[in-house]
């Protein structure tokens, strides 16, 4: 039995690989021969398949330690294969290939801030790659559109506005103090003349 996390259909339709907590099953539903759910020291996660070569990336991580790994699996290997890491961060997640295969993009999370990383697809385990993006931004689940070389992401951005409000018996209107200022962690003096912010 898999405890079902997602599912990963292979661009030719016959195979799904199939992750759950800790597992890892690739099957072909139209056989009936059964598929023993490969066991691993953490959460599976399943990236997806090369388009071209027909390469299966996936990732474990490590819940307790907050690091990750990444995996391939070929048609014909008895295990899949742990990869170096792709960037110096310590968690990378949420992969996905270009439809030529050349690339492969991912994101990279070190101290809460996430990145997208680009890696060349080679199979020998050479890769290299780097970072795409450089901002404050926080970089989530890249996604390949299909049949172009073109990524989708999400961007996030924390934004705060530091606003006074009036006393009680004061006209309800919200005056900005520091305006396009983000401030966080802030404190008043006692006189309310100053304020300390990060």
């Amino acid at each position: 039995d898999l405890l079902l996390g997602s599912a990963v259909w292979d661009p030719s339709g016959r195979r799904i690989a199939l992750s759950g907590n800790d597992s890892l099953a690739v099957i072909e539903p139209w056989t009936p021969a059964n598929s023993r759910p490969l066991q691993y020291p953490g959460q599976v996660f399943v990236s997806g398949w090369d388009p071209q070569s027909g390469r299966l990336r996936f990732e474990v991580l490590d819940t307790k330690a907050g690091t990750s790994q990444w995996h391939d699996w070929t048609d014909g290997d008895p295990a899949p294969h742990p990869m170096a890491h792709l960037s110096p961060n310590p968690t990378e997640r949420n992969g996905a290939w270009t439809g030529d295969g050349r690339f492969f993009i991912f994101e990279a999370e070190s101290a809460g801030h996430s990145e997208l990383w680009v890696a060349d697809g080679d199979a020998r385990g050479q890769s290299r790659s780097y970072p795409l993006t450089i901002d404050a931004r926080a970089w989530r689940n890249p996604r390949a559109l299909p049949d172009a070389n073109t990524m989708l992401a999400f961007a996030g951005e924390s934004q705060g506005r530091l606003v006074r409000l009036p006393p009680a018996h004061a006209v309800a209107e919200l005056k900005p103090v520091l305006p396009g200022v983000p401030a966080y962690e802030l404190d008043y003096s006692r006189d309310h003349t100053l304020v300390a912010y990060t």
